[in-house]
């Protein structure tokens, strides 16, 4: 079967396109800050300047706490705007 468009018939259509009452879509992410880690340091050097490593462990845990801290921003920014998530408690 073939459907012509009839002048009435593109009334109707452009009449439902224009007059939709949906707000614009909008976008939003999360902060930048929260997508990206800080760097794990470089342990030849840690380990010159501190050869009991007590700064190189210092460092890195700080590292890996801060990413953590960032993906719990995240994902309670994902829950925020209706994403089906569990976030871990970290």
């Amino acid at each position: 079967m073939k459907l012509a468009l009839t002048p009435s018939l593109v009334v109707a259509l452009t009449m439902t396109a224009c007059g939709s009452s949906n707000p614009p879509v909008q976008i939003s992410h999360p902060p930048l800050v929260d997508l990206t880690c800080p760097g794990e340091p470089d342990i030849v050097v840690s380990l010159m300047a501190d050869p009991s490593g007590l700064a190189f462990d210092i460092a890195t845990r700080s590292a890996g706490e801060s990413c953590r801290a960032a993906l719990k921003r995240v994902c309670a920014w994902h829950k925020e705007r209706g994403a089906e998530v569990i976030c871990a408690k970290l």
